[in-house]
This record gives structure tokens, sequence and C-alpha cells, in this order.
């Protein structure tokens, strides 16, 4: 029997009395997904009441402390992309890389910004400002103490706006320190707050803060979009320190509701009473919250919204915020199905609960959802019997395996009684499944599916095209596999291809390759499969139904990793000068023996990329500092002209193209 890969992860648990704990546990997702307002203020107050009290009973505590933690899949990062490339519309040498999105349209936050003559840099509770360019000018001309562990930098014309947790609240459940979303799910953390802060750059040299607008809560993810900054929020009211039924009833609703506070401005209720949801089936009594900003003056609340239920996976297309939830039931059992709802934008921009549904199996990450055309493709994985997630699967839908629409014409109608009882009674093996959803009255309703491909493995990436999707499982062999979503009510798998080791990002190169960056991996001693070090492949999907491999490159040996595993943020491409380039943050090692190894490298590897020859090295630029330990530091890597900079938050090293050997560099102040 194959053995599965095991990759190393770090979790962190936490023990906090007086929240709201939940509860861990392997089920079914029962209720219709929509979301329901409340028609009095007492209503939400008594369903908050009845759930924290439901929440708080002495077997749940128990359950969460000493129970499973949920965690996500290798490779898994809250936040497929792409680049914007400004130039000088020549194609010539001031061309400089930005933050590697999603779509297109919709900013992604991350610790650091470039206008292509400027680094703006998150480091702990300040601001860093550093004039880029030319390199021999290398220097940090700012600093700018923000009062809040920094997270995530938006750059919007000659604005930077900073989200981070206070300093003086809890640290602990803000985002990770590289900006991704939260890893420990969900943030269960009372009297948390962060702090979205917008800071003028029009003079680089002396920014100034213009507006402060603090929010009760921990930071799930936000957007930038059409002039509006969306922010996700979990929030956990603190509950009496005797939590008993009798103390719980006693709380107002001042005390459950979250705060907004504006720079000099009074305390008001982030989430007016009629603006808040819930699901149909109880959810605890966690919340997440849904705010849009005005991002001129991030002080002006334009709309909000909240739902009693916890935050998942998070996407936003330019048309609307997809919120997910599949963590687990009151019941102490994990969800095997996902709930996703979609929050539409306006014309001014706000972000309005329109729609929800739900899809058998979980997300890996941002990547699985995908706004196309008016509908939503989503990829999951569906554990199967026995599995952590779930023990048993009710698809009310009828799916197509591997493209294949045929069925028995004694099989019963999909949905029903004798239906739901033959799937429960049979064995289920892990499998995979792409969903198409279109939006119809109030519902997100699937219209479409391929299901049962990649059995027995498990999502490592996904990434949806135009058309067509792909979808990276692994066990022991890497297979892509290609999805023709055309007809969204006819998908199907057209193409498959099998090689060693696994992706776990995939990035367009024009419209017939795709570069796959993940882990190159090797049988072992016991039958097993053993993670090498990174690998870089080259895949030419010009012909859908057979998908072919240019190239693979495998990198250090099995200690060896990047942080575009982590997050596709730190994948940095770039088209100049009639190339494509391509940077890498990586940290290298060499094997050393059977059971160690040992770093030869540290910072950013540069290669330029060839749809016929593939990938050639051009150069590397060694990291300042040693972003290696316990905790890496964050690595970043950036273009500008004919330069190359590797960042990390002690400092930045830049090299020209021609001469990797000719290097700058500038450590930041404490």
């Amino acid at each position: 029997m194959a053995k599965r890969v095991v990759l190393p992860a770090l979790f962190l648990v936490t023990f906090i009395s007086g929240g709201c704990l939940p509860p861990p546990g392997p089920s079914k997702q029962a209720g219709n997904p929509k979301l329901i307002p409340f028609d009095s203020e007492a209503a939400l107050l008594s369903y908050f009441q009845q759930q924290a009290i439901e929440q708080t009973r002495p077997q749940r505590r128990r359950g969460w402390l000493f129970g499973r933690i949920p965690t996500l899949a290798p490779g898994a990062a809250e936040d497929n992309a792409v680049n914007a490339a400004p130039t000088d519309g020549t194609g010539g040498s001031t061309a400089y890389s930005t933050t590697n999105l999603q779509e297109a349209g919709v900013d992604e936050s991350d610790v650091f910004k470039s206008d292509g003559t400027y680094f703006y840099i998150a480091r702990e509770q300040s601001l860093r400002i550093v004039q880029a360019s030319p390199p021999e000018a290398l220097a940090e001309i700012a600093n700018v103490d923000l009062g809040a562990w920094i997270d995530a930098l938006y750059l919007r014309d000659k604005t930077i706006i900073a989200l981070g947790s206070q300093a003086d609240g809890a640290r602990v459940g803000a985002a990770a320190p590289d900006g991704a979303e939260i890893m420990i799910w969900p943030p269960y953390y009372p009297r948390a707050k962060i702090s979205v802060i917008q800071i003028d750059i029009s003079d680089p040299a002396n920014p100034a803060i213009t507006h402060r607008l603090e929010l009760d809560g921990c930071l799930v993810s936000s957007r930038l979009t059409g002039g509006r900054l969306i922010v996700v929020l979990t929030v956990v009211p603190e509950l009496p320190a005797q939590p008993t039924p009798r103390e719980i009833n006693r709380m107002t609703l001042t005390e459950v509701m979250p705060k907004a506070r504006a720079s000099g401005g009074a305390s008001a209720d982030a989430v007016p009473w009629s603006n808040w949801l819930r699901p149909e089936a109880p959810d605890g009594c966690a919340m997440t919250a849904v705010l849009t900003l005005d991002a001129g003056n991030v002080e002006t609340i334009v709309e909000s919204a909240a739902v009693l239920a916890n935050a998942g996976t998070i996407y936003a297309s330019p048309e609307a915020l997809y919120l997910t939830d599949s963590a687990y039931d009151p019941d102490d059992n994990y969800r095997e199905n996902t709930v996703i709802h979609k929050f539409s934008f306006g014309e001014d921009g706000a972000a309005r609960y329109t729609a929800s549904g739900s899809v058998p199996g979980r997300l890996l990450n941002q990547f699985a959802l995908s706004d196309h055309k008016g509908n939503l493709r989503v990829a999951t994985h569906r554990v199967g019997n026995g599995g952590v997630f779930w023990d048993d699967v009710v698809v009310g839908v009828a799916v197509a395996e591997s493209g294949n629409t045929s069925s028995s014409d004694d099989a019963p109608p999909p949905g029903t009684a004798q239906d739901r009882a033959d799937t429960q009674n049979a064995p289920q093996e892990p499998d995979n499944a792409v969903f198409v959803l279109g939006e119809s009255n109030g519902a997100l309703d699937i219209l479409g599916s391929v299901a049962n491909f990649g059995t027995n493995e498990q999502i490592y990436a996904v990434r949806f095209l135009g058309d067509h999707g792909f979808v990276v499982t692994f066990r022991q062999i890497d297979p892509l596999f290609v999805l023709d979503l055309s007809d969204p009510q006819d998908p199907r798998l057209v193409g498959e291809l099998e090689m060693p080791g696994y992706s776990e990002y995939l990035h367009p190169l024009g419209e017939d390759y795709l570069i796959g960056i993940g882990r190159a991996t090797d049988e072992n001693e016991w039958g097993g499969t053993s993670v090498k070090g990174i690998q870089l492949s080259l895949f030419d999907v010009s012909d859908w139904t057979n998908p072919q491999v240019v190239q693979q490159l495998s990198l250090g040996s099995w200690g060896s990793y990047s942080e575009i595993s982590a997050t596709h943020k730190a994948f940095t491409f770039i088209e100049r000068d009639g190339q494509t380039l391509i940077a890498l943050p990586a940290v290298l090692t060499s094997e050393g023996g059977t059971y160690y190894y040992s770093y030869e490298f540290a910072g950013v590897l540069c290669y330029s990329v060839d749809p016929t020859a593939g990938f050639t090295k051009l150069g590397e630029v060694a990291a300042v500092g040693r972003p290696i330990g316990w905790w890496p530091q964050w690595q970043r890597a950036a273009f500008i002209g004919n330069e190359l900079y590797a960042l990390t938050p002690d400092g930045i090293r830049a090299a020209p193209l021609t001469d990797f050997n000719a290097t700058e560099q500038i450590t930041l102040s404490e």
C-alpha cells in the first residue's frame, strides 16, 4: 500500500479562557445554506446567547483542548495569479514587478509593495520606505511607527493602507508574519483588535498618517477593488469569567457586538443589528464580519454585514466576494460539505449578501474558487469513509464520473432517501471533484460537475484559466488533470498527465503553457515516497487532451523549500525586453546523510522561461540576514528594470541581471 507524504507543519495551540470555544471533531452538515436575517435586536441577542451556552458545555471545552486540531492541507495558502508589470510603453528597462494576484483588478495585500522607484515594507510595528532605484542609491528613507503589528499593505496612488493587529491586543490570531491568511482555523481570540491605517506617501521621505480605524476582531483576509477596501474579520465576543447559562443570559447586545473606532471618534457598532445574518443550521457563536471601507478614507464604513458562522477560505473576483465555511458543526463533527456565501459588489463597490450554496468536499485554498461568466467553479477534495473530515458522503445532485454522464436506469433518483442510504452504506474512497454553480433566486445551484478523479489522492494545486481548469493531485505520482468547463452544465475531464513530484502553485505562461512550482519526490527505502527538493515544471497544454511536460528541474535536497508553497504572493513574474523572467525565493540544502542536511543558500533564484527551451538559470541573489529557523522570515523578490532584488525584514540586496556578483545592499534599521 502506498505511503502518503508527510510534510512538516507548524501548529499553534492556545488556551483562551472565557472565550467562545469551538468544538472539533467527522460528519454531516444539514440545513439550507441560505442566510437568514434577524427581525429584532432581541432575536439576535437571544440567538447568540443560545449558541454561546451550547458551545461552552464542559465536554466541548475538553474536546477542543485535547481533541484533534483542524489543519490546512500541505501547500494550502489562503491567499492563481496575475502580475501587473507596468512598463514605459516600449517594453524597456523601466518595467517593474508588482504583487502576484489571483484576479486582475482585485488587489491583494502583501508584506511589501513596489511602485518601481520605492519599496514599502512591513517590519513588525512599522512601515519602512526604501529608495530602490537606482540601486546605487539604495537607502532607507523613512520609518513610520504604526502602533500595530503590520501584516498587510496596499499601495494605491500616493497612499499606503496598512492592516495589522493592535500592539496592545492579542497578537495570536492575527495573520501570519508573511501576510498569508490565518493558519490556525478559525482564530478564537477574544479582545483581539485590528487597525486599518492610511498613510500619505506623496513625499516618500516624509510620510504622514492621515486616517486610522480600529476594529474588534481578527483579520481573516482583505481585498482592494473599485476604490473600496473589503475587510473580513472573525470576531469572538468575550464571555463572562464563569460562562454559566445564567451569566451568559445576562450579557447585553452592547457586549456582544463588535465595535469600530475612528481616530478621535467615539466607539460605534461595526455592523448594525439589522445587517446580521445566521445560517439555518446553527454554527456556534463565532462571528464573521464583512466590512466595505472607502479606500480614500478608511474611517468611512460604506457598508457592513456579519454572519454568525465561522470564516473559511476567502475568494474575490471583480464582481463579488465569496465567504466559505467548512469547519465543523455544533455537534463536534467536521463537515463534509463546504458552504459558500456570495457578497456581490454593487454600483457603489460595497459588498452585500446575495446568495448561498453548498458543495460536497473541502477546499484547498482560494485557487479552488473561480468566478467566470457569471458562474462559480469550485474544486473540492472528499476524504471518504474513515477520513478525518467525514464518515459518509451525501450528494444531492447527479455528478459525472470523469466526464461520463451515463447512469443505470435502475439507480434511484439522486437526492432521494434510497439514494442517500445506498451512498451511506457504500464504501467511499477519497476523491476529488469540480463543480460549476450558477446563481438563481438567492441560491448558488450546482449546474454540472466532474467527480471521482484522482481517487485516493489529495489536491495540491488548482488553477482556473478561462474555460479550462487544472487540478494537481498527489499520493505517489503527480497527475495534472485538465478540465473543459466551457459548458457549465456539462463540464468534462479531457486530459491527464502523470509525472513524479507535485506542483503546489500553477501560473500561466501565455495561453498554451503552465509553470508549476512544488516539490520533487523519490521512492524511499520503505517503498513509500519521500519529498526531495523544490521542483520547477513547465507544462505544454496547447492540446487540452494531451498535456505534456516540457521540462522539470529539481532544486536542492529534501530540506529545501520555497515560500511560494505557502503563498502565491512570493512568486514574481515579469515580461521585459521580449523575455519572460521569474524569481523564486528559496532556501536550498544539500544532503549530509540519511537523516540530516546542511543549508547551502537562502535568497532569490532567477530564471528565464521559454516555451521551447524551458528554464534557463540567470543567477541568484542572496538574502540579507538568514531567513531560516523555527519560524522563518518572509522572503520576496522584485524586478525593477535590469535589477533583481531580494527582500527580507532584515534588508535588501540588489544585483543587475547582467552581473549577479555586482551587488548593492542595505540593512534595515532596528
